[in-house]
């Protein structure tokens, strides 16, 4: 067939015969040589899903996955970025606020997160009144950036506050949007206490939800927030379960307050977060809408399109060499792009560390640039689509994230999981085996767990200031949002204040880095207090040939702890010259670095010698075949891929004095 210019189209794989998937498995059981396909060619995923090395049509089980191109929001206008650019503003002062914001915009944002401060003690804006929140927001054009906040606790005060500051500049109804972020499931797992409960949130829930429908603004009043749940530990299966069941948790109350359930379901948006795990980022974001889809349709309404926020994972940032961070922010903003956010937000590298500064913002900015501009991320909608094995793995990963959100509510639902304390313990399972995985290295963190550059100069950030305490004066108490918005017009500050309470354990949110920074800390107090470093001696027995690889290993395990590996000058042939080398290196403790040749014949002996030469340990790297036998012989303890590092460190650490 040609086409009608009369050119034969060209098919680049007409000329090969075809193959089929059992021939493809008979060539890679030539190579395999009997060793196990599972064991060697099939991964998986935190949540037990097989990642296999091949994936074609006919792995595709979930036909819901091709019912994805009905639940993505339209392909923004000509000239329109396919995500929003959140930039994030969170001094305490507001008008130092106000610089940042403005910074942020004028460097490419195109929307605003107001992490508001909701205590003294708190990190955030400190904004209390209308003038305030003003203040923030001077300069800004709120009719045409969208305004996102994160207020908590003092969620409906700012709702009340920022309305009526769209009141003030007389912003059309049509011209409002953003997110209020209400959501006091979020306040529960986070802090382990919401004011008035879930029944006393209701109706200023409601109201919130009933004014962003009723006013046509393009701006909704909830969030259903799975980050708390992933910065404990969660996998992603129950990041996305937490966040589904919030969100029919919301339904319900929303409902019971009164509201139409399609209005209800309208108000909704989903916050979730986004790491370096590239696919399961991408097949995650797309998942969150087929279960959202499912979630509706069994409420008796038409399938809606999830409204979805990604953030940059705070768990993955490390302090120690922070640098690295922008690998992992701008991967986690390339599947986060990839999966179909609708808005961003990218963390600055240096915020493990304290107040980023206006170049780590920019780093931030830039990172959607370079992507949306340069990468053309997004020129079409659902890039990831067509991959089988994306494909497949968003089908899979939405069956997990059901069946998760089918045992929350068989707990009653989320709210009653996090009361009962159902879902601290379901995370507490999934991160230990995450914190397994870590101290083994099985999951590497660059700058931290393996490439540790002791070299590195600190990054300065300068300290968040604290946030005044209120005295409690010229507060107007509420708990409908009309009482609300009334105290902020008379230049009050609003106050919800609902009566009781709902406790639950909250969820601890941690970074994966802290195991090894405190490691790091640890040795850097010790080097300060002794005016030296702490040191290992690696003994590479025989020729480099022999100890190079092993060397290179412990090298790269000890920085990891903060303690320097110093080599022989010369070449180790025996015990004897193993011993003398140790003897003048005035260190306490030793790593043995040889081939399994030499360990059989060489080993047992050195370790004596070195004993009597005076180390407090010996360490050996690697495990030979007969290691029982060096341990019973006096080596401390075996460094070897796949076991746990932080443990070995700690060890060596104690072996060299150093306290904690």
């Amino acid at each position: 067939m040609t086409d009608p210019a009369g050119i034969e189209p060209l098919c680049l794989g007409g000329e090969f015969p075809q193959a089929s998937r059992e021939d493809w498995l008979k060539l890679v059981d030539s190579v395999l040589k009997g060793a196990s396909f599972d064991d060697v060619l099939v991964s998986k995923t935190r949540d037990g899903i097989d990642i296999e090395p091949l994936y074609t049509r006919a792995d595709l089980t979930n036909a819901d996955a091709f019912a994805l191109a009905g639940l993505l929001p339209g392909k923004a206008a000509d000239g329109a970025p396919p995500w929003q650019i959140l930039a994030p503003a969170g001094h305490p002062d507001p008008a130092e606020a106000n610089k940042a914001i403005l910074a942020g915009l004028a460097g490419g944002a195109t929307g605003i997160v107001l992490d508001v401060a909701d205590s003294a003690d708190a990190p955030g804006i400190a904004v209390r009144t209308l003038d305030d929140l003003d203040q923030v927001l001077g300069d800004v054009q709120p009719g045409l950036i969208p305004v996102h906040l994160r207020a908590r606790r003092r969620g409906p005060a700012l709702t009340a506050l920022l309305i009526e500051l769209w009141d003030r500049r007389k912003v059309a109804s049509g011209k409002r949007s953003g997110c209020f972020g209400l959501d006091p499931l979020g306040v529960l797992a986070r802090t382990g206490a919401v004011a008035g409960g879930l029944d006393g949130w209701a109706q200023i829930l409601a109201d919130a939800a009933r004014y962003c429908d009723d006013s046509g603004a393009a701006v909704r009043a909830l969030v259903a927030d799975g980050r708390a749940c992933h910065e404990a530990g969660a996998t992603p299966a129950q990041e996305l379960a937490a966040a589904l069941a919030g969100a029919v948790d919301y339904l319900r109350l929303l409902e019971g307050a009164g509201l139409a359930l399609e209005v209800a379901a309208r108000q909704i948006r989903f916050a979730l977060s986004a790491d370096t795990d590239l696919f399961v980022t991408m097949a995650k974001l797309r998942a969150m809408r087929l279960i959202w889809a499912r979630a509706c349709e069994q409420c008796g309404l038409a399938p809606q399109i999830a409204a979805i926020d990604a953030e940059t994972s705070v768990r993955m940032m490390a302090a120690r060499d922070p640098w690295t961070n922008m690998l992992r922010t701008t991967a986690a903003c390339f599947a986060a792009g990839a999966g179909g956010a609708d808005t961003i937000t990218v963390h600055p590298h240096t915020m493990a560390l304290g107040n980023p500064d206006a170049f780590a913002s920019r780093i931030a900015r830039n990172e959607h640039l370079v992507l949306q501009e340069e990468a053309a991320i997004g020129r079409v909608r659902d890039p990831a689509a067509g991959s089988w094995y994306v494909e497949t793995l968003t089908g899979r990963l939405a069956e997990k994230a059901w069946t998760g959100f089918q045992g929350i509510e068989a707990e009653g639902g989320m709210a009653a999981a996090l009361a009962n304390g159902y879902i601290r313990k379901l995370i507490a399972g999934a991160g230990d085996r995450l914190s397994r995985d870590i101290a083994r290295r099985k999951r590497v963190l660059v700058g931290v767990s393996e490439f540790a550059n002791l070299d590195e100069k600190d990054i300065a950030t300068p300290d968040w200031p604290k946030v005044a305490e209120p005295d409690g004066t010229g507060t107007t108490p509420d708990t409908r949002l009309d009482g609300l918005r009334k105290a902020a017009r008379t230049g009050k500050a609003p106050v919800f204040a609902p009566s009781g309470e709902i406790t639950a354990a909250p969820l601890e949110p941690w970074r994966l880095a802290t195991p090894f920074e405190a490691l790091r800390d640890a040795a850097a107090r010790h080097g300060e207090k002794t005016g030296t470093p702490p040191r290992v001696f690696l003994v590479t027995l025989g020729a480099p040939s022999d100890y190079a690889a092993r060397a290179r290993f412990a090298r790269d395990l000890l920085a990891a702890g903060g303690i320097e590996a110093i080599p022989a000058s010369e070449n180790l042939i025996d015990a004897g010259a193993a011993a003398r080398a140790f003897g003048g290196s005035a260190t306490k403790v030793a790593v043995l670095c040889s081939s399994d040749r030499l360990y059989g014949s060489l080993a047992a002996e050195t370790v004596a010698a070195l004993r009597q030469t005076g180390a407090d340990a010996v360490y050996l790297a690697g495990r030979p075949p007969n290691h029982a036998e060096l341990e019973r012989a006096g080596v401390a303890a075996l460094l070897y891929s796949g076991c746990d590092v932080v443990e070995s460190l700690e060890q060596i650490h104690s072996a060299l004095g150093i306290g904690r």
